[in-house]
Order: C-alpha cells, then sequence, then structure tokens
C-alpha cells in the first residue's frame, strides 16, 4: 500500500476521558509518599474536576482507550482534577487503518504548591505510566498524533523524565519545533510559537508510520500575545 500524508482538517467531533480515578491496593509511589500527602493542599481529596482532556474530529472515532492516574498518583492541588491520557482511533478517509491521535496532561510543579521534588517525582511516575500506556495501545509500526500539555519545562529532572519515557519511541518528532526550525510558522504567531518551544510544555509530537506519513506543513499559535 503506498504511503500517504494526511488531509488537513478542522475537528468537530468529540471525546473526552478519563472521569474517574482508580484506586490500587498498595500506593503507586510508595508508603513514603503516601504517608507524606498533605491534606490542605488538596491530596487527601476527591477529585473536584474530570481530566480536561478533549479529542475532536471531523471524522468517525472508531474506538477508544483511556488511562486515569490511579489514587496516590498525583502532587499538590494537581490531585482535584482526574488527570491522564486518552487515544482516539479516528477513521481518516483514504487512510487503510484508524489512525491513532493521544492526548494527556501530566502534574504541574510551581503550582501544585508543594515542594518541587514532590511534584518532579509524581511527574516521572505519570511519564513512565503515559509511556507504557501509549506503548501497549499503538504498535510502533503505526502512526499517531499525540498533543497536549506535558508540563515537562526547563528543570533538568522533568526534561530527563520526559526524554527517558519518549511515549513514541525514537521516530518521535516535535511538530511546533520542527515548523519554527524549519519556517514553517505563520509569520504572526512566529514569536508565540517559539515561545511555546521555549517553555517545554505544550506539545503536539508525532511518529509516521509504516503506511502513514505524517509531516509538519504549517503551524500558528492562536492564543499568543501578538
Amino acid at each position: 500500500m503506498p504511503r500517504r500524508s494526511l488531509p488537513s482538517q478542522v475537528m468537530t467531533m468529540s471525546f473526552t476521558a478519563p472521569s474517574a480515578r482508580q484506586s490500587d491496593p498498595e500506593p503507586p509511589l510508595g508508603e513514603e509518599f503516601a504517608e507524606n500527602a498533605q491534606w490542605t493542599r488538596g491530596e487527601h481529596s476527591e477529585p473536584i474536576a474530570n481530566s480536561g482532556l478533549l479529542i475532536l474530529s471531523d471524522y468517525l472515532i472508531d474506538r477508544t482507550q483511556t488511562l486515569a492516574f490511579p489514587d496516590g498518583a498525583c502532587a499538590g492541588f494537581d490531585c482535584l482534577a482526574t488527570k491522564g491520557a486518552v487515544i482516539a482511533l479516528v477513521n481518516v478517509p483514504g487512510l487503510e487503518n484508524p489512525l491513532s491521535v493521544a492526548n494527556t496532561h501530566l502534574n504541574s510543579r510551581r503550582s501544585t504548591h508543594v515542594v518541587p521534588e514532590r511534584a518532579d517525582e509524581v511527574y516521572a511516575w505519570q511519564s513512565a505510566a503515559v509511556r507504557d500506556f501509549v506503548r501497549t495501545q499503538v504498535p510502533e509500526s503505526e502512526a499517531i498524533i499525540f498533543g497536549g500539555d506535558f508540563n515537562a519545562g526547563p528543570v533538568p529532572a522533568r526534561r530527563a523524565a520526559f526524554e527517558n519515557n519518549t511515549p513514541l519511541g525514537e521516530n518521535q518528532r516535535d511538530g511546533l519545533a520542527f515548523a519554527t526550525g524549519n519556517k514553517l510558522v505563520l509569520t504572526f504567531s512566529r514569536t508565540a510559537a517559539v515561545g511555546t518551544v521555549y517553555r517545554n510544555c505544550d506539545k503536539i509530537q508525532y511518529r509516521s508510520g509504516r503506511e502513514t506519513d505524517i509531516l509538519s506543513r504549517m503551524a500558528l499559535v492562536r492564543f499568543g500575545n501578538e
């Protein structure tokens, strides 16, 4: 089958998840981490918000898979939301098999209002969990688009956790970084795009597959300061 580039579309069909956390018999990050949980930072509270993860598509969503981080796999005020990851298989016209589209939101750092080391420890755990989830659900030979708030930032420990737990393998590409480096960003949003790449949090990553090429052709940042 010939390799195909994907058509560009405005997405309208929606899927949101996860909506509830799971409870594990053992603390996911160990007894010591669990014992140091702070009620005043939301770490003993039930979540009051869902994941906020949303995938939109003009095309039929064939099926979905979700991952909700379990109780205890969060730090600070991030525990008040049910974070995790979601994968939707989208039936894109012209492709023989559905395209995997994934989304995630990993634990933040300063806004958690706990010590940075605690937030970073959770971040490393979540990064590994998302890596395992994606690699289990999407074969390495298949194409995938993976966006979200990865919250790596400039912190060395987080950068290392992100790079060591690359969910898409050695063929992973950063769409906006590629676009800015190859002058594919619309002029009016170039400053905002460069700033987004520098902050190293919000990303759209992709991997081409055996039968499908995914290419960065144009980019813009809609909510920049320009």
